[in-house]
């Protein structure tokens, strides 16, 4: 959901902003009561609580989800349930988001702390390198950032309509459209306040998911707390996020994966020229613009969703670490009506 008033795909690379969902094969049968959380809270050694669901089971790099902004982890039920019970996966909620609490005002938020507390949650898991990285919308500053201060752990990344850390000073659309979207955070932090926001979300791009898992997300998102959670991103994402996800410049071999929505492209040529740039950190790349999705339908749409699947797993063939897996260089253009 971006908000209305929003200038075309406003975010098309920053803002998912309305929310989704989670591991589907961990997380299905975990969603129980309609506003318990889905996964649990795992405790780091900064204090820091993080909601996390994973499958440690099956071969090949571990695939970690990073969330669009405004989005809780059910976000990506679709895709892992396309991906199915071989494939081991973590999903969680960044601090201040979905079902995580803040952080504590004592832990540090220096530069590269994202990618320490996400190792730490690894960790906790139990889940070894190598990683395939995904990331949606913002979260695709965030997976660079990590493969920046983790190179060696990092088998490849796909990238659903992500952010570009140039985004803002290369594409008019997505710069006049920002203060319209902080204003539009703020008034959902008030309306969440005030009782409203649940049934503004009645039309969301959640309800595209289960039933069950749609219910326990958007009871969640009517919150303020994730609201508030989203505005302090934005301005990481424009004071850090931005510049540590420019200290990744290549990944050599390692397979990259881009998929982007048709519409958001429409809406903002220059966000596809920045995708294509995404495809090109690896000497094999790999880019698919899905032309009938948007930003959001791309994990929450169940067809949709499927594409990303498959990037993934694509990734995961070309990956070291992958059974069989071997990189061969070359990109690949392909478009998917």
């Amino acid at each position: 959901m971006t908000g209305r008033g929003l200038r075309g795909p406003v975010a098309a690379g920053l803002l998912g902003a309305t929310a989704l969902a989670a591991g589907a094969y961990a997380v299905s049968r975990a969603v129980g009561a309609r506003s318990a959380p889905p996964g649990k809270l795992v405790e780091l050694p900064d204090g820091s609580r993080l909601h996390a669901t994973w499958h440690a089971e099956g071969a090949g790099p571990v695939v970690v989800f990073e969330n669009a902004l405004l989005s809780a982890m059910p976000e990506w039920f679709w895709v892992t349930d396309h991906l199915g019970s071989s494939v081991p996966f973590l999903a969680y909620d960044r601090s201040g988001t979905g079902w995580s609490p803040r952080a504590p005002r004592r832990t540090p938020s220096a530069a590269g702390d994202h990618a320490r507390r996400l190792r730490q949650l690894l960790e906790a898991a139990e889940l070894p390198p190598p990683y395939v990285l995904v990331g949606h919308s913002v979260g695709g500053l965030l997976i660079r950032g990590f493969a920046a201060e983790h190179p060696t752990e990092v088998a490849g990344l796909v990238f659903v309509d992500a952010s570009h850390p140039d985004q803002f000073e290369r594409s008019r659309v997505q710069r006049e459209s920002l203060p319209v979207f902080r204003q539009n955070l703020l008034l959902g932090r008030v309306r969440a306040a005030t009782g409203g926001m649940y049934r503004a979300l009645e039309c969301s791009h959640i309800t595209r998911l289960p039933e069950s898992v749609a219910e326990t997300t958007r009871r969640r998102l009517a919150r303020p707390g994730p609201w508030a959670g989203a505005a302090h991103e934005l301005n990481r994402c424009l004071h850090g996020w931005n510049d540590e996800a420019r200290g990744l410049t290549t990944v050599g071999t390692a397979p990259v994966a881009v998929v982007t929505a048709g519409r958001t492209v429409r809406g903002d040529a220059v966000h596809g020229r920045l995708q294509e740039e995404l495809a090109g950190l690896s000497e094999v790349g790999r880019h698919e613009v899905v032309e009938k999705a948007g930003h959001e339908d791309l994990v929450m749409d169940r067809v949709h969703a499927r594409v990303v699947a498959d990037a993934i797993t694509w990734v995961r063939e070309r990956a070291v670490g992958t059974p069989g897996g071997t990189a061969e260089e070359g990109n690949e253009r392909c478009d998917r009506r």
